[in-house]
């Protein structure tokens, strides 16, 4: 097992789009995605109006790194497991759309208890594309 070193944030304007993003993800994780396990949070994706391909087609390219298991969250919609599922995933990904959704949809407090639970995780961030 991994020794935890803190948390790392990769921060991108349209996901894990080209080789150099993926091989920063890889070098975050210290190992292959195929042995990571993604947690996607949809919050600001939900929260916004509008035609949503563009999230089926994002999804499909998450998907298509080859993660070990992709799970999806909406924390305006807490479960009781919520926790347990940022505690469990390698990489958290926090799906484009309005990210000013995040705070008025979701209870700051339980955004704040997952998200530091999850203090060795990495998180990257992809917003919609302009329209």
């Amino acid at each position: 097992m991994l020794e935890p070193r803190g948390r790392r944030m990769l921060l991108t304007a349209n996901g894990i789009c080209n080789d150099t993003l993926l091989h920063t993800l890889t070098d975050l994780v210290d190992r292959p995605l195929a042995e990571c396990r993604l947690l996607v949070v949809l919050t600001a994706t939900l929260g916004s109006d509008g035609d949503k391909r563009w999230l089926i087609d994002s999804l499909a390219h998450l998907a298509g790194l080859g993660w070990t298991s992709i799970d999806l969250v909406d924390v305006a919609a807490p479960t009781p497991d919520l926790g347990e599922r940022f505690e469990a995933a390698d990489v958290v990904y926090v799906q484009g759309g309005n990210q000013y959704v995040l705070p008025r949809r979701s209870s700051a407090t339980a955004w704040r208890r997952c998200s530091s639970r999850s203090a060795a995780r990495r998180c990257t961030s992809d917003r919609a594309p302009a329209r």
